[in-house]
């Protein structure tokens, strides 16, 4: 489970690093109704600059970080985690299978946190990086409309695997796709059936060197 994730990352920087053009009228609109921006760390139903791939090409979006599926006549109960799709049964659930190979997303995070057990009680751990300050996490998105209004509502959930083994020491089960710059792109332009898009995610994240510190949120 990935609950929260640092996400400290201007627009201008995500823009060279990708070649990305900007949802101008979306951002409009969030700004509208979030006039204090966006917050560094992000909880589920809080929103961060996300990269999609659009008729425009590579673009980055506000989305609300817990889906919301296209076809629900109301919201989903917080008791349903909608804001975490895990990878083993990504082709089996209908909230994840009906996404998968139409509509990827790719998350930029400076680190994710997780809630471990440890002999003080439970705490936050913060995994990032060893080197690069920032990586993208694999995720899924939807778009929901408000039928009175025609509001859209832009929302997705992070994919998360099995954890490293380094990851699993510190004491947690899970761990976001972890993707860099080039694969986050191509992710995000991926076309295909289900199957083929289940197997261009790499699946074990060992590569991935992290370092941690506990945290308060």
């Amino acid at each position: 489970m990935c609950f929260s994730f640092k996400s400290d990352i201007h627009q201008d920087e995500l823009k060279q690093a990708t070649g990305a053009v900007v949802a101008q009228k979306s951002f409009e609109l969030f700004y509208n109704d979030n006039p204090e921006g966006f917050t560094q760390t992000v909880f589920p139903n809080a929103y961060s600059i996300n990269l999609i791939q659009t008729k425009h090409g590579p673009t980055l979006v506000p989305m609300r970080y817990r889906l919301r599926p296209a076809n629900s006549e109301s919201e989903i109960p917080s008791k349903y985690n909608l804001y975490n799709a895990r990878v083993e049964s990504i082709l089996e659930k209908k909230t994840w299978n009906s996404l998968l190979g139409k509509k990827h997303v790719a998350v930029p995070m400076n680190a994710f946190n997780e809630w471990i057990t440890t002999k003080e009680g439970k705490k936050v751990v913060q995994f990032k990086p060893e080197k690069n300050n920032i990586f993208w996490a694999a995720g899924l998105y939807d778009i929901w409309e408000d039928p009175t209004n025609k509001n859209k509502l832009v929302s997705f959930a992070i994919i998360t695997t099995e954890p490293t083994e380094y990851i699993e020491q510190v004491g947690h089960d899970r761990c976001p796709i972890m993707l860099s710059t080039e694969v986050a792109l191509e992710w995000t332009a991926l076309n295909t059936d289900p199957v083929k898009a289940y197997n261009f995610l790499p699946k074990s994240m060992e590569s991935n060197k992290l370092t941690h510190e506990f945290s308060m949120l």
